[in-house]
Protein backbone atom coordinates (compact mmCIF):
# COMPACT_ATOMS: atom_id res chain seq x y z
CA UNK A 1 0.00 0.00 0.00
CA UNK A 2 1.29 3.52 -1.01
CA UNK A 3 0.04 6.88 0.89
CA UNK A 4 0.24 10.29 -0.16
CA UNK A 5 0.93 13.11 2.87
CA UNK A 6 0.24 16.80 1.49
CA UNK A 7 0.90 20.28 3.64
CA UNK A 8 0.86 23.66 2.88
CA UNK A 9 2.63 26.77 4.39
CA UNK A 10 5.38 29.19 2.23
CA UNK A 11 7.72 28.14 0.09
CA UNK A 12 10.41 29.24 2.05
CA UNK A 13 9.16 27.51 5.12
CA UNK A 14 7.99 23.98 3.58
CA UNK A 15 11.73 23.85 1.77
CA UNK A 16 13.34 24.36 5.58
CA UNK A 17 11.11 21.49 6.30
CA UNK A 18 12.10 18.77 3.65
CA UNK A 19 15.84 20.19 3.09
CA UNK A 20 17.65 16.79 5.55
CA UNK A 21 14.75 14.39 3.22
CA UNK A 22 17.25 13.23 1.10
CA UNK A 23 15.57 10.29 -0.29
CA UNK A 24 12.32 11.49 -0.61
CA UNK A 25 10.68 13.02 -4.19
CA UNK A 26 8.54 16.61 -3.01
CA UNK A 27 6.24 17.40 -5.27
CA UNK A 28 6.12 21.90 -4.36
CA UNK A 29 2.93 23.50 -5.58
CA UNK A 30 1.82 26.91 -5.59
CA UNK A 31 -1.66 28.83 -5.96
CA UNK A 32 -2.65 32.15 -5.23
CA UNK A 33 -2.66 31.91 -1.50
CA UNK A 34 0.04 29.42 -0.70
CA UNK A 35 2.13 26.56 -1.20
CA UNK A 36 1.52 22.86 -0.88
CA UNK A 37 4.43 19.95 -0.69
CA UNK A 38 3.06 16.66 -1.65
CA UNK A 39 4.92 13.36 -1.37
CA UNK A 40 4.26 9.53 -1.63
CA UNK A 41 5.97 7.16 0.36
CA UNK A 42 5.35 3.20 1.58
CA UNK A 43 4.74 4.76 5.31
CA UNK A 44 1.89 5.44 6.97
CA UNK A 45 3.20 7.90 9.19
CA UNK A 46 3.60 11.23 7.13
CA UNK A 47 6.70 13.75 7.70
CA UNK A 48 4.46 16.44 8.19
CA UNK A 49 3.83 17.52 11.73
CA UNK A 50 0.32 18.95 10.42
CA UNK A 51 -1.45 18.05 7.01
CA UNK A 52 -3.28 15.49 5.62
CA UNK A 53 -2.40 11.96 4.75
CA UNK A 54 -4.35 9.74 2.11
CA UNK A 55 -4.09 6.15 1.15
CA UNK A 56 -3.48 6.11 -2.78
CA UNK A 57 -6.94 3.94 -4.28
CA UNK A 58 -5.44 4.37 -7.96
CA UNK A 59 -2.87 5.89 -9.53
CA UNK A 60 -1.72 7.03 -13.48
CA UNK A 61 1.77 7.51 -13.97
CA UNK A 62 4.45 9.20 -11.58
CA UNK A 63 3.55 13.16 -10.68
CA UNK A 64 6.15 14.97 -12.49
CA UNK A 65 8.33 18.11 -11.89
CA UNK A 66 5.82 20.44 -14.37
CA UNK A 67 2.21 21.13 -14.76
CA UNK A 68 -1.36 22.33 -14.19
CA UNK A 69 -2.83 20.45 -10.96
CA UNK A 70 -6.79 20.33 -9.61
CA UNK A 71 -7.48 18.49 -7.06
CA UNK A 72 -11.36 17.86 -6.06
CA UNK A 73 -11.83 17.57 -2.80
CA UNK A 74 -15.35 15.43 -2.56
CA UNK A 75 -16.90 14.52 1.16
CA UNK A 76 -18.94 11.23 1.26
CA UNK A 77 -20.99 9.86 3.53
CA UNK A 78 -19.63 7.02 5.31
CA UNK A 79 -22.40 4.42 4.45
CA UNK A 80 -21.77 5.10 0.65
CA UNK A 81 -18.07 5.14 0.93
CA UNK A 82 -17.60 1.50 -0.87
CA UNK A 83 -20.21 2.62 -3.65
CA UNK A 84 -17.88 5.88 -4.05
CA UNK A 85 -14.75 3.75 -4.37
CA UNK A 86 -16.54 1.33 -7.02
CA UNK A 87 -17.70 4.30 -9.05
CA UNK A 88 -14.30 6.04 -8.89
CA UNK A 89 -12.43 2.76 -10.00
CA UNK A 90 -15.22 1.77 -12.75
CA UNK A 91 -14.36 5.59 -14.22
CA UNK A 92 -10.65 6.38 -13.20
CA UNK A 93 -9.58 4.55 -16.77
CA UNK A 94 -11.50 7.39 -18.71
CA UNK A 95 -9.61 10.02 -16.56
CA UNK A 96 -6.73 8.56 -18.22
CA UNK A 97 -7.40 8.78 -21.67
CA UNK A 98 -7.89 12.45 -21.72
CA UNK A 99 -5.23 14.86 -23.59
CA UNK A 100 -3.25 16.60 -21.78
CA UNK A 101 -3.02 14.64 -18.93
CA UNK A 102 0.04 13.50 -17.26
CA UNK A 103 -0.97 12.05 -13.70
CA UNK A 104 -3.79 11.67 -11.73
CA UNK A 105 -4.31 10.11 -8.43
CA UNK A 106 -7.73 9.04 -6.27
CA UNK A 107 -6.46 9.41 -2.22
CA UNK A 108 -8.51 8.43 0.34
CA UNK A 109 -8.23 10.88 3.84
CA UNK A 110 -7.13 8.69 6.43
CA UNK A 111 -8.88 10.29 9.26
CA UNK A 112 -11.95 11.79 7.48
CA UNK A 113 -14.51 10.55 4.78
CA UNK A 114 -13.10 12.78 2.18
CA UNK A 115 -11.75 11.85 -1.00
CA UNK A 116 -9.65 13.72 -3.85
CA UNK A 117 -9.27 13.35 -7.25
CA UNK A 118 -5.79 14.72 -8.21
CA UNK A 119 -5.19 15.48 -12.00
CA UNK A 120 -2.10 16.77 -13.11
CA UNK A 121 -2.45 18.07 -16.80
CA UNK A 122 0.30 19.66 -19.03
CA UNK A 123 -1.32 22.75 -19.66
CA UNK A 124 -4.19 24.63 -17.73
CA UNK A 125 -5.78 24.76 -21.57
CA UNK A 126 -6.27 21.01 -21.34
CA UNK A 127 -7.96 20.88 -18.32
CA UNK A 128 -10.62 24.21 -19.65
CA UNK A 129 -11.02 21.63 -23.00
CA UNK A 130 -11.76 18.29 -20.86
CA UNK A 131 -13.90 20.04 -19.02
CA UNK A 132 -16.18 21.78 -21.88
CA UNK A 133 -16.79 17.88 -22.58
CA UNK A 134 -20.20 17.59 -20.67
CA UNK A 135 -19.45 13.58 -20.86
CA UNK A 136 -15.95 14.23 -18.75
CA UNK A 137 -17.74 15.33 -15.68
CA UNK A 138 -18.82 12.18 -13.86
CA UNK A 139 -21.36 12.70 -11.66
CA UNK A 140 -21.04 11.84 -7.94
CA UNK A 141 -23.37 14.37 -6.42
CA UNK A 142 -25.80 11.63 -4.96
CA UNK A 143 -22.65 10.41 -3.37
CA UNK A 144 -21.24 13.41 -1.65
CA UNK A 145 -22.15 14.32 1.59
CA UNK A 146 -25.14 16.48 2.26
CA UNK A 147 -23.21 19.86 3.70
CA UNK A 148 -23.96 20.70 7.08
CA UNK A 149 -20.83 23.17 7.14
CA UNK A 150 -18.90 25.02 4.74
CA UNK A 151 -16.00 22.66 5.52
CA UNK A 152 -17.92 19.79 4.31
CA UNK A 153 -18.89 20.57 1.45
CA UNK A 154 -17.09 19.81 -2.35
CA UNK A 155 -14.37 21.98 -3.60
CA UNK A 156 -11.43 22.14 -5.98
CA UNK A 157 -8.03 23.46 -5.23
CA UNK A 158 -5.42 24.62 -8.72
CA UNK A 159 -2.03 24.91 -8.31
CA UNK A 160 0.63 24.72 -10.10
CA UNK A 161 3.70 22.53 -10.33
CA UNK A 162 7.14 24.46 -8.81
CA UNK A 163 9.83 22.76 -10.40
CA UNK A 164 12.61 25.04 -9.23
CA UNK A 165 13.12 28.58 -7.07
CA UNK A 166 12.68 30.79 -9.91
CA UNK A 167 9.43 28.90 -11.51
CA UNK A 168 6.81 32.10 -11.90
CA UNK A 169 5.06 29.82 -14.13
Amino acid sequence: MTYAHMTTGTTEFLQNRVENHHTVSFTFMRNRQTTAVYYESPKKRSLFSAGLSFTILKSYLPIPDKGFVIMQHIPVAKETNKLFIQKMNDSFDSFTLAKGLIAARVLEAKKRNNFVVMMVWEKESYYDEWMKNEENKPDFTSLVRKPTYFVERAFTQTYRIIYDETDEQ
